[in-house]
């Protein structure tokens, strides 16, 4: 199910629900998936499924940071990295459910597969520990300090690392990295 909501900003975000089959929408246990492609399609995701079918309600959020939502979604906003600006869209996307009554508070988890995917769950955890009881990545990047680093990265991966973690060259940009 699409959804629609707007975060702390105002700006309009969106994503797709998927609902476990047999059970009144709410209240329910959650899994918030962090990063990843953006869902403005639906289509069938066998990891949404699985988790849908033991119960959960599933949540991919097109947060900012994700591909293919056009340039102020990736634009880094100054005071904050768009790596941090997509954990406040995912903190704003808990809350909506749980206002709109979809989400059980006391039951959220988080996941991230992959490089950012998985930097972006254990953030969101680090920033917003009151409303994840559990999270679960693999394959992550944790030191952002070595990720975005200029000799490792094509020149195209570490402008496009620059803009959404933080330019290591400057201070400002490294005290985001750290």
């Amino acid at each position: 199910k699409r959804f629609k909501f707007k975060n702390r900003e105002g700006i309009e975000l969106s994503g797709y629900a998927t609902l476990p089959q047999g059970r009144k929408p709410a209240k329910l246990p959650t899994l918030i998936i962090a990063g990843g492609s953006n869902r403005s399609l639906w289509d069938y995701d066998g990891f949404d499924q699985m988790f849908a079918s033991q119960g959960y309600l599933v949540i991919n959020v097109n947060h900012r940071g994700r591909a293919g939502l056009g340039e102020p979604f990736i634009k880094d906003s100054g005071d904050r990295s768009i790596m941090l600006k997509a954990v406040d869209d995912i903190a704003d996307a808990v809350n909506w459910a749980v206002k709109v009554g979809l989400t059980d508070p006391d039951q959220v988890a988080i996941r991230g597969y992959g490089g950012n995917s998985g930097l972006l769950a254990l953030l969101c955890v680090q920033e917003n520990p009151q409303l994840f009881r559990c999270a679960f990545v693999n394959e992550s990047a944790v030191d952002l300090t070595k990720m975005v680093d200029r000799s490792r990265l094509n020149p195209w991966f570490y402008e496009q690392a620059v803009k959404m973690l933080g330019n290591p060259d400057t201070p400002e940009g490294l005290a985001k990295l750290k």
